[in-house]
């Protein structure tokens, strides 16, 4: 574990096409140079070693403009690089906290005025109820395991069976990103918010949502961003309005039960229509930023490799049924029965999120404190973990780490025993300790269950008539989590012959017989 000054990254800061954002950067760069000189001097005996710049004084700085994945503060910033620390400091959540850097961020990113950022980030002095913890309740219960997720979980998916039944026996050529974008973004609103929602009145506001998506780390640094993030800062001015009308017309009546819980806990600590409505971009943005770019590389990773198509029909093709309804043949995928019994799917999902969810956690220490009893943590500090470099760590995964090959997840009990737990404690795609993320089985089975339904039905190529290649990862911005691509992938898409005539569907409550 390293603790550096003023750069080492917490997350990215600029995009390489955005001059206004780099123009930004270099004035409040500028304005810093001199503090730097101050910011390595007071570093206790018992902290973590300093990392120090190859080129002294402005190596950081280079580094930053080099490689964007930084961000700077004039406090220190711890580097978490052991998967053993990691946890640790996950575990120690009461003075290693992501709260304030939550609370912080959220109001930052949907511009909430003082009212709404008062409430957001009130914390009672003896643990009392607070918004926040209120919202962290509702959130946890309605995606945990249970009723509340079967039907989250039956919303979004029967939206993508429309999605594929739509395919015909003639081959269309799919830019394959976008169409997944789409597809997830709209299939999101309408689990959310029931229909009609605004997305759904209005689909154009899917760029919106993504634009906001593509600026959304320098909307939280909220340095003149309407200057700095303009698409950003537009999409969320053109967003409000629309859900502000779907709160008033009283649809959210047909929302799910995520979104009226979250309500019911903003109007008990005070916050407004609007306030609640302003917040809402950042809810369908989160739905799908995740989803949609790692079921594009779960895809992209599956075809490219014939043989592995094979061996997934295979074992998909024992989770299905298939009968005859009033003359209409169907094909049915039990969701239940996915992680029973499909575990090579499983292992290329969590394959994919090991290579494609790099994004980094960060913490603030809100009291010095001794990490897992070795390293002394300074109050108000930054902690970072950054969750890339670990999930592809040689020492870790050995030397294939930064290559695709589930099989990986298959073998792991022959490993031996601290080679295995050091695995498991550098896999964390999800985060980890209290706030790991309450998403993450909502999006194990709408990632694998729509694969698994494309890779059994459908044959896809390139628009060549090619297998499937894995393009390479755009630049990654502040605050985004998984990786996309840096440029679309056109493919074509046929349903495969014995499935031609076919309606699919997916059963999400029973178990086949």
């Amino acid at each position: 574990m390293h603790v550096t000054y003023s750069t080492q990254s917490i997350v990215s800061f600029l995009t390489k096409s955005s001059w206004p954002a780099f123009i930004a950067f270099v004035v409040v760069l500028t304005s810093l140079l001199v503090l730097r000189f101050l910011g390595a001097k007071d570093v206790d005996p018992e902290e973590p070693p300093v990392v120090r710049p190859r080129i002294p004084f402005v190596g950081h700085m280079i580094g930053l403009l080099r490689h964007h994945n930084n961000y700077f503060t004039l406090l220190r910033i711890y580097i978490v690089q052991s998967p053993e620390l990691a946890h640790a400091a996950f575990r120690q959540s009461k003075t290693i906290d992501f709260e304030t850097i939550k609370g912080y961020a959220s109001c930052k990113a949907v511009a909430f005025g003082q009212h709404a950022t008062d409430v957001v980030n009130f914390r009672p002095p003896n643990g009392e109820d607070s918004y926040m913890s209120d919202l962290h309740q509702e959130m946890y219960g309605s995606l945990a395991q249970g009723p509340n997720l079967l039907e989250t979980n039956s919303r979004v998916l029967n939206y993508l069976a429309r999605s594929l039944n739509a395919i015909q026996t003639t081959p269309k050529e799919y830019p394959l990103f976008r169409w997944l974008r789409d597809e997830y973004t709209l299939g999101s609103a309408a689990t959310l918010y029931g229909l009609p929602n605004p997305l759904s009145e209005d689909p154009n506001l899917i760029e919106s949502v993504w634009d906001f998506e593509h600026d959304l780390g320098v909307l939280v640094l909220d340095f003149f961003p309407k200057i700095t993030a303009p698409k950003g800062y537009a999409a969320r001015n053109v967003v409000t309005p629309v859900f502000e009308k779907y709160y008033n017309a009283g649809l959210n009546k047909n929302a799910n039960t995520l979104v009226q819980r979250r309500e019911v806990a903003a109007r008990q600590w005070g916050l407004t229509t609007k306030e609640i409505s302003q917040a809402e971009i950042s809810i369908i943005m989160a739905a799908g930023t995740n989803t949609v770019p790692n079921a594009f590389y779960m895809i992209c990773h599956i075809f490219s490799q014939p043989d592995l198509v094979i061996a997934l029909r295979q074992e998909i093709n024992k989770i299905t049924s298939r009968k005859t309804r009033d003359g209409i043949e169907t094909v049915a995928l039990h969701i239940s029965m996915l992680q029973s019994h499909c575990p090579l799917i499983t292992a290329c999902f969590n394959e994919t999120l090991r290579l494609n969810k790099t994004g980094a956690a960060v913490r603030t220490v809100l009291e010095d404190v001794m990490l897992d009893n070795r390293y002394l943590l300074k109050k108000g500090a930054f902690v970072q973990i950054p969750t890339g470099l670990l999930q592809s760590d040689l020492n870790v995964w050995g030397p294939d780490a930064k290559q695709f090959n589930p099989q990986r997840f298959l073998t792991q009990n022959s490993l031996p025993k601290d080679v295995r737990k050091a695995q498991n404690q550098a896999y964390m795609p999800f985060g980890g300790g209290k706030n790991l993320c309450p998403g993450r089985h909502l999006a194990y089975t709408e990632i694998v269950a729509f694969v698994a339904m494309l890779v059994l039905g459908f044959e896809l190529s390139t628009s060549d008539g090619g297998k499937l290649h894995v393009p390479k990862g755009e630049f990654q911005r502040l605050g985004v989590a998984s990786i996309s691509p840096e440029k679309d992938l056109d493919i074509l898409i046929t349903r495969r012959k014995e499935f031609e005539d076919v309606t699919w569907e997916f059963d999400t409550g029973t178990v086949m017989e």
